[in-house]
Protein backbone atom coordinates (compact mmCIF):
# COMPACT_ATOMS: atom_id res chain seq x y z
CA UNK A 1 0.00 0.00 0.00
CA UNK A 2 1.20 3.66 -0.61
CA UNK A 3 0.61 5.74 1.87
CA UNK A 4 0.21 9.83 2.58
CA UNK A 5 3.15 10.63 5.04
CA UNK A 6 2.75 14.28 6.83
CA UNK A 7 6.80 15.49 6.69
CA UNK A 8 7.75 18.38 8.54
CA UNK A 9 10.58 20.63 6.29
CA UNK A 10 10.25 17.61 3.94
CA UNK A 11 12.41 14.87 6.29
CA UNK A 12 10.62 11.86 8.03
CA UNK A 13 10.41 12.69 11.70
CA UNK A 14 9.90 10.15 14.60
CA UNK A 15 5.95 10.98 15.07
CA UNK A 16 4.81 11.07 11.49
CA UNK A 17 1.86 8.84 10.23
CA UNK A 18 0.92 6.72 7.07
CA UNK A 19 -2.78 6.82 5.81
CA UNK A 20 -3.50 4.32 3.25
CA UNK A 21 -6.14 4.27 1.65
CA UNK A 22 -7.53 0.77 -0.28
CA UNK A 23 -11.26 -0.54 -1.71
CA UNK A 24 -13.63 -1.50 1.09
CA UNK A 25 -14.59 -4.98 0.89
CA UNK A 26 -17.30 -5.66 -2.17
CA UNK A 27 -15.96 -2.59 -3.08
CA UNK A 28 -18.49 -0.47 -0.90
CA UNK A 29 -16.45 2.79 0.46
CA UNK A 30 -12.87 3.33 1.24
CA UNK A 31 -10.99 1.44 3.39
CA UNK A 32 -8.81 3.75 5.61
CA UNK A 33 -6.09 2.80 7.47
CA UNK A 34 -3.03 4.76 9.80
CA UNK A 35 0.30 3.37 10.48
CA UNK A 36 2.65 5.67 12.97
CA UNK A 37 5.75 5.67 12.38
CA UNK A 38 6.37 5.35 16.03
CA UNK A 39 3.79 3.11 17.51
CA UNK A 40 3.89 4.01 21.51
CA UNK A 41 1.24 6.86 21.26
CA UNK A 42 -2.40 7.21 20.52
CA UNK A 43 -3.90 7.50 17.09
CA UNK A 44 -7.68 9.04 17.35
CA UNK A 45 -9.87 9.81 14.40
CA UNK A 46 -13.15 11.70 13.62
CA UNK A 47 -15.35 13.31 11.41
CA UNK A 48 -16.23 16.82 11.59
CA UNK A 49 -20.71 17.06 11.84
CA UNK A 50 -20.08 13.07 12.27
CA UNK A 51 -18.85 11.84 15.20
CA UNK A 52 -16.20 12.70 17.93
CA UNK A 53 -12.69 11.55 18.24
CA UNK A 54 -12.68 7.82 18.68
CA UNK A 55 -9.63 5.54 19.43
CA UNK A 56 -8.48 3.81 16.10
CA UNK A 57 -7.80 0.41 16.75
CA UNK A 58 -7.79 -1.02 13.35
CA UNK A 59 -8.68 -0.25 9.47
CA UNK A 60 -12.12 0.73 8.68
CA UNK A 61 -14.49 1.56 5.91
CA UNK A 62 -15.85 5.61 5.11
CA UNK A 63 -19.14 5.16 2.73
CA UNK A 64 -19.85 8.59 3.22
CA UNK A 65 -18.22 12.13 2.29
CA UNK A 66 -16.39 13.22 5.57
CA UNK A 67 -14.25 15.81 6.50
CA UNK A 68 -11.94 13.82 8.41
CA UNK A 69 -9.03 14.21 10.62
CA UNK A 70 -6.37 11.77 12.06
CA UNK A 71 -4.48 12.58 15.38
CA UNK A 72 -1.62 11.25 16.95
CA UNK A 73 -0.55 11.77 20.63
CA UNK A 74 2.41 10.72 22.54
CA UNK A 75 2.60 11.83 26.28
CA UNK A 76 -0.81 13.04 26.24
CA UNK A 77 0.33 15.66 23.36
CA UNK A 78 -0.67 16.37 19.95
CA UNK A 79 2.26 15.85 17.74
CA UNK A 80 0.73 15.07 14.34
CA UNK A 81 -2.53 15.21 12.82
CA UNK A 82 -3.90 15.06 9.02
CA UNK A 83 -6.90 16.26 7.45
CA UNK A 84 -8.57 14.38 5.10
CA UNK A 85 -11.60 16.23 3.11
CA UNK A 86 -13.59 12.62 1.11
CA UNK A 87 -15.89 13.89 -0.90
CA UNK A 88 -18.59 10.66 -2.42
CA UNK A 89 -19.84 10.17 -5.41
CA UNK A 90 -21.27 7.34 -7.47
CA UNK A 91 -17.98 6.45 -8.63
CA UNK A 92 -16.45 6.67 -4.83
CA UNK A 93 -14.38 3.27 -3.84
CA UNK A 94 -15.53 1.42 -6.93
CA UNK A 95 -13.36 -0.75 -9.05
CA UNK A 96 -11.25 0.87 -11.52
CA UNK A 97 -8.33 -0.27 -13.82
CA UNK A 98 -6.36 2.17 -16.52
CA UNK A 99 -4.81 0.90 -19.80
CA UNK A 100 -1.38 2.57 -19.44
CA UNK A 101 0.83 2.58 -16.52
CA UNK A 102 1.63 5.84 -15.00
CA UNK A 103 4.86 7.19 -15.07
CA UNK A 104 6.82 6.18 -11.90
CA UNK A 105 7.58 9.41 -10.27
CA UNK A 106 3.46 9.85 -10.33
CA UNK A 107 2.15 6.71 -9.47
CA UNK A 108 -0.61 8.25 -7.24
CA UNK A 109 -1.61 6.08 -3.60
CA UNK A 110 -2.43 3.25 -4.20
CA UNK A 111 -2.09 2.97 -8.37
CA UNK A 112 -5.63 3.52 -10.83
CA UNK A 113 -7.42 3.77 -7.19
CA UNK A 114 -6.45 6.94 -6.65
CA UNK A 115 -8.59 8.04 -8.97
CA UNK A 116 -11.74 6.83 -6.82
CA UNK A 117 -10.39 7.33 -3.58
CA UNK A 118 -12.31 10.11 -2.48
CA UNK A 119 -9.71 12.38 -2.60
CA UNK A 120 -8.36 15.29 -4.58
CA UNK A 121 -5.61 18.07 -4.44
CA UNK A 122 -5.82 21.04 -3.00
CA UNK A 123 -2.27 22.21 -2.83
CA UNK A 124 -1.05 21.58 -6.88
CA UNK A 125 1.34 18.91 -7.55
CA UNK A 126 3.19 18.23 -4.19
CA UNK A 127 -0.13 16.39 -3.55
CA UNK A 128 0.49 12.36 -3.34
CA UNK A 129 -2.58 11.91 -5.32
CA UNK A 130 -1.56 12.56 -8.34
CA UNK A 131 -1.19 9.56 -11.31
CA UNK A 132 0.95 11.37 -14.19
CA UNK A 133 1.84 10.24 -17.88
CA UNK A 134 4.05 11.84 -20.71
CA UNK A 135 2.76 11.69 -24.00
CA UNK A 136 0.35 8.81 -23.29
CA UNK A 137 -3.73 9.14 -23.12
CA UNK A 138 -5.37 8.27 -19.44
CA UNK A 139 -8.01 5.64 -20.20
CA UNK A 140 -9.59 4.42 -17.05
CA UNK A 141 -12.96 1.94 -16.49
CA UNK A 142 -14.82 1.85 -13.65
CA UNK A 143 -17.18 -1.06 -12.61
CA UNK A 144 -20.30 0.65 -10.66
CA UNK A 145 -20.88 -2.63 -9.58
CA UNK A 146 -24.78 -2.80 -11.14
CA UNK A 147 -26.49 -0.48 -13.56
CA UNK A 148 -26.89 2.79 -12.08
CA UNK A 149 -28.34 6.61 -13.74
CA UNK A 150 -25.35 8.90 -14.76
CA UNK A 151 -26.28 12.81 -15.86
CA UNK A 152 -22.10 13.69 -15.72
CA UNK A 153 -18.32 12.49 -15.28
CA UNK A 154 -15.89 15.04 -14.77
CA UNK A 155 -12.12 14.54 -14.01
CA UNK A 156 -9.90 16.75 -12.10
CA UNK A 157 -6.78 17.68 -13.56
CA UNK A 158 -4.35 20.24 -14.03
CA UNK A 159 -3.07 23.21 -16.38
CA UNK A 160 0.66 23.94 -15.49
CA UNK A 161 2.27 24.57 -18.71
CA UNK A 162 5.20 26.10 -17.19
CA UNK A 163 6.10 22.55 -16.06
CA UNK A 164 5.17 21.16 -19.29
CA UNK A 165 2.27 20.00 -17.91
CA UNK A 166 -1.43 20.30 -20.28
CA UNK A 167 -4.62 20.34 -19.86
CA UNK A 168 -6.13 17.07 -22.27
CA UNK A 169 -7.04 17.60 -25.85
CA UNK A 170 -10.60 16.45 -24.45
CA UNK A 171 -12.31 14.31 -22.35
CA UNK A 172 -14.70 11.19 -23.77
CA UNK A 173 -17.36 9.77 -21.78
CA UNK A 174 -18.36 5.90 -23.11
CA UNK A 175 -21.10 4.02 -21.04
CA UNK A 176 -21.53 -0.32 -21.06
CA UNK A 177 -24.12 -2.28 -19.61
CA UNK A 178 -21.87 -5.28 -19.90
CA UNK A 179 -18.07 -4.35 -19.85
CA UNK A 180 -18.04 -5.14 -23.71
CA UNK A 181 -19.61 -2.92 -25.90
CA UNK A 182 -19.41 0.87 -24.85
CA UNK A 183 -21.42 3.94 -26.47
CA UNK A 184 -20.06 7.39 -26.65
CA UNK A 185 -22.02 9.69 -24.13
CA UNK A 186 -20.17 12.91 -24.97
CA UNK A 187 -16.65 14.65 -25.10
CA UNK A 188 -15.85 18.01 -23.63
CA UNK A 189 -12.54 20.12 -23.20
CA UNK A 190 -13.90 23.06 -21.01
CA UNK A 191 -11.56 23.57 -18.25
CA UNK A 192 -13.40 25.08 -14.83
CA UNK A 193 -10.39 26.04 -12.64
CA UNK A 194 -11.52 25.46 -8.64
CA UNK A 195 -7.84 26.18 -7.15
CA UNK A 196 -4.19 27.67 -8.54
CA UNK A 197 -3.98 25.95 -11.63
CA UNK A 198 -6.26 22.74 -11.38
CA UNK A 199 -9.53 21.81 -12.16
CA UNK A 200 -12.21 20.23 -13.52
CA UNK A 201 -13.59 19.15 -17.01
CA UNK A 202 -16.84 18.29 -16.48
CA UNK A 203 -18.52 15.89 -19.13
CA UNK A 204 -22.67 15.73 -19.09
CA UNK A 205 -24.11 12.87 -20.24
CA UNK A 206 -27.99 13.11 -20.57
CA UNK A 207 -29.06 10.14 -17.73
CA UNK A 208 -27.61 7.56 -19.29
CA UNK A 209 -28.07 3.75 -17.81
CA UNK A 210 -24.95 1.81 -17.17
CA UNK A 211 -22.83 0.05 -15.31
CA UNK A 212 -19.13 0.80 -16.90
CA UNK A 213 -17.99 4.36 -17.27
CA UNK A 214 -15.27 4.87 -19.02
CA UNK A 215 -13.11 7.62 -19.59
CA UNK A 216 -10.88 8.84 -22.05
CA UNK A 217 -8.53 12.09 -21.21
CA UNK A 218 -7.01 12.45 -24.91
CA UNK A 219 -2.92 14.10 -23.85
CA UNK A 220 -2.19 17.17 -25.32
CA UNK A 221 0.26 15.51 -27.41
CA UNK A 222 3.79 17.79 -28.44
CA UNK A 223 4.55 21.45 -26.61
CA UNK A 224 4.77 23.72 -28.89
CA UNK A 225 7.70 24.91 -30.40
CA UNK A 226 8.65 27.92 -28.11
CA UNK A 227 7.32 26.86 -24.75
CA UNK A 228 8.70 25.18 -21.77
CA UNK A 229 9.88 22.02 -22.97
CA UNK A 230 8.52 23.01 -26.84
CA UNK A 231 8.67 19.62 -29.28
CA UNK A 232 8.34 17.09 -26.06
CA UNK A 233 5.74 15.31 -25.37
CA UNK A 234 3.16 17.03 -22.75
CA UNK A 235 2.63 15.64 -19.21
CA UNK A 236 -0.54 14.35 -18.01
CA UNK A 237 -2.11 14.77 -14.35
CA UNK A 238 -5.48 13.42 -13.13
CA UNK A 239 -6.08 12.57 -9.44
CA UNK A 240 -9.90 12.22 -9.21
CA UNK A 241 -13.11 11.03 -11.77
CA UNK A 242 -16.41 11.62 -10.16
CA UNK A 243 -19.75 10.58 -11.58
CA UNK A 244 -23.11 11.97 -10.88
Amino acid sequence: MIGMFMRNKNRLHLFDIKVSLTPAPNYQGVRLSVEPVDKKGLIQHEAANQYKPRTYVAPFAVRQSSDLTITYYRNNQLVNSIYLPMTFNKATGKKVSITAKPNEKYPGQGGAFSLVNGIYSNKGLSYPDWLGWIGDDLEATIDLGKLTTIDSVRMHTLNQNGSWIYLPQYVEVLTSADGKKFISGGKSSTFVTDTLTMGWINVPVQKKTARYIKLIAKNYGLIPDGQPGGGTKAWLFADEIQVF
